[in-house]
């Protein structure tokens, strides 16, 4: 039986808990470097996500240096990060989709190409400006009425008269700027 027990358990990983503090954090490797809490010597290299080869993918979070952190240690050299008090960040990638936050809570879906998303408020009321803008008109043109051998003066001061007291869009405050796509 022993023997049984044996052979079904060698090829399962066991691995111990660590309680740290994050010394250094390599951004590009996706790894970071720890110092237990109880004194013992440093630990170098702790992976930020399982797969260290290959393209990124799953979640990779990026802790702060100076956060707690719990660390799972599967021998004495192969370290994973698995709970950080603190993030300075994090990427999610799956299928063709990418978010990556900063530690400035700014977001960037995919390569960010795209600029800011729109703030639907703010558009939505430049866009109501547009529609009295261009509602006026279309009154001033419905009421209006020609005037022979003027050469258009009429229709200049009917025009000035019914838009100049209208606001404007200003479209330059309807996208967020902390989250491009």
């Amino acid at each position: 039986m022993k023997d049984l027990l044996e052979q079904m358990m060698k090829d399962v990983i066991r691995m111990s808990l660590l309680k740290a503090t994050v010394t250094a954090v390599d951004r590009s490797g996706f790894t970071c470097d720890v110092q237990p809490v109880d004194g013992s010597a440093e630990v170098f290299d702790v992976k930020l996500r399982g797969i260290q080869a290959g393209a990124e993918s799953g979640l990779i979070l990026f802790p702060k240096v100076g956060a707690v952190v719990l660390v799972g240690m599967v021998s004495a050299t192969d370290a994973y990060l698995l709970q950080p008090s603190e993030l300075d960040g994090f990427i999610i990638k799956q299928a063709g989709f990418r978010l990556e936050v900063d530690q400035e809570g700014n977001a960037v879906f995919n390569d960010g190409s795209f600029d800011g998303l729109v703030k639907l408020p703010v558009l939505q009321t430049e866009i109501e400006k547009l529609n009295s803008y261009l509602n006026a008109i279309k009154q001033a043109f419905t009421s209006f009425v020609p005037v022979p051998g003027d050469g258009g003066a009429a229709l200049k001061t009917i025009m000035l008269s019914t838009i100049s007291s209208l606001p404007v869009a200003d479209l330059s405050q309807a996208g967020n700027d902390k989250i491009t796509h």
